[in-house]
């Protein structure tokens, strides 16, 4: 019984370490993200926001978490739809009083179907 015992108690502690070290990874990577001068956000396929940064924050004056919404209900003045939709990778959109560059790079996992974009945004000085 003894044995069974430290074979749970050592599986459930390199659970748990794995966890941490997976936990500092993320926090290590999202501070990573918020040091670039470029807005970085990722999306799923349909268009669904799942992680940004800090510049992409600032550069469209966001004030609440859009994390779970669809891109294009956030920001109904620029057709983010249609960039999503077709196979355009470089384009330049105008947000407001802003020119911004958006370069968009799909990402598949494991040759799956669920596949992810990672766009960067970037301000132009005009």
């Amino acid at each position: 019984m003894y044995t069974y015992h430290q074979q749970i108690y050592s599986s459930n502690q390199g659970i748990e370490e794995h966890y941490n070290k997976l936990l500092a990874r993320t926090e290590e990577l999202d501070h990573l993200l918020d040091l670039s001068h470029d807005g970085i956000l990722l999306t799923s396929k349909e268009g669904i926001i799942l992680i940004y940064n800090e510049t992409f924050k600032n550069l469209f004056d966001l004030t609440e978490d859009y994390i779970g919404k669809y891109l294009h209900e956030c920001f109904e003045d620029v057709d983010f739809k249609a960039f999503y939709d077709n196979d355009v990778h470089d384009d330049l959109i105008q947000y407001k009083y802003k020119f911004i560059n958006l370069q968009k790079k799909d990402i598949v996992h494991y040759n799956q179907e669920n596949k992810k974009c990672i766009s960067v945004f970037k301000k132009l000085l005009i």
